[in-house]
């Protein structure tokens, strides 16, 4: 399971990397536009590492990011549970009906429930 926070304050349950690509545009990942953590809450840094990159005569065409990677974060960015706070609201999903179902799920797998 993965979450991501949109830019409208909107938090969505992703069942994995697949579901994340078919709803988060490359485009908006890479812009930040959306931000990824982990099932425990944890920040998520999205990477490109088949992005496609067309030149003539050195200069650049097209810069197509393609699919997405998520590998865990490495800078300081908030966890999950530090922005839960500030969200609008919950996406339907098949697993929570509010953001306190999300908080309570975090805090149980991370062992503080």
């Amino acid at each position: 399971m993965l979450f991501a926070v949109t830019d409208d304050r909107t938090l969505l349950v992703l069942a994995d990397l697949a579901q994340a690509r078919r709803e988060v545009e490359s485009y908006d990942a890479e812009s930040g536009d959306v931000a990824f953590y982990d099932d425990r809450g944890h920040a998520l840094d999205v990477t490109f590492p088949h992005r496609e990159r067309h030149k003539l005569l050195g200069m650049v065409l097209d810069d197509t990011p393609g699919p997405f990677e998520l590998v865990q974060a490495t800078g300081t960015r908030a966890d999950l549970l530090g922005v839960l706070g500030s969200l609008e609201g919950l996406g339907r999903n098949p697993h929570f009906q509010a953001l306190a179902d999300v908080r309570q799920h975090i805090a149980a797998v991370r062992g503080m429930a």
